[in-house]
């Protein structure tokens, strides 16, 4: 990657041209090129005084935003549900998937007009390795991997939307109390 503070230049060095591309936001401009020729490939900025040529596709990509790192679908979850309000507790046995101890367990109260919700959820928070428990006349257990979090599999889009519509309940539940 090059760069390029001054009136940027129509050619790249090896005489391509560049193909430029600019963002702009409130108050700021940010500019970047392709070179046109595919032997060379070079990126070139336009980038403001002070900042290192490491940084400038960063800049240009992103602005002053911070990039935020990754997290994995069922930490997503996890963090989801504590906001809808679930409240998690550390899980008595390591994961059997990874023998992680960084596991959590949240219990479900039982509703008569849900009975086909599960009743525990064991999360396995460094694989992904999750444990679903039914009481359908007889304890039902099923285990999923972290991987079926990815494209998720009929169980994980079965927990969502039960813990999804468990949360719509205690909020107008909250609701309905407010106005007594």
């Amino acid at each position: 990657m090059t760069r390029d503070t001054a009136t940027p230049s129509s050619h790249c060095s090896c005489g391509s041209p560049l193909r430029w591309e600019t963002r702009e936001t409130y108050g700021e401009q940010r500019s970047l090129a392709l070179c046109d020729s595919p032997d060379c490939g070079l990126v070139t900025t336009a980038s403001p005084q002070g900042v290192q040529p490491e940084q400038d596709l960063e800049l240009f990509l992103l602005g002053q935003t911070p990039a935020r790192r990754y997290l994995n679908p069922w930490t997503r979850f996890y963090f989801k549900t504590t906001k809808w309000g679930f409240v998690w507790f550390p899980a008595n046995e390591v994961c059997p998937a990874c023998h992680s101890e960084v596991t959590a367990q949240l219990a479900l109260p039982v509703l008569m007009e849900r009975q086909t919700d599960p009743y525990l959820v064991v999360l396995c928070l460094a694989c992904g390795a999750t444990g679903i428990v039914w009481w359908l006349e007889e304890r039902v257990a099923i285990a999923i991997l972290g991987e079926d979090w990815n494209e998720p599999s009929t169980a994980v889009l079965i927990l969502k939307r039960v813990l999804e519509e468990r949360a719509a309940m205690a909020r107008e539940d909250r609701s309905w109390d407010s106005l007594q």
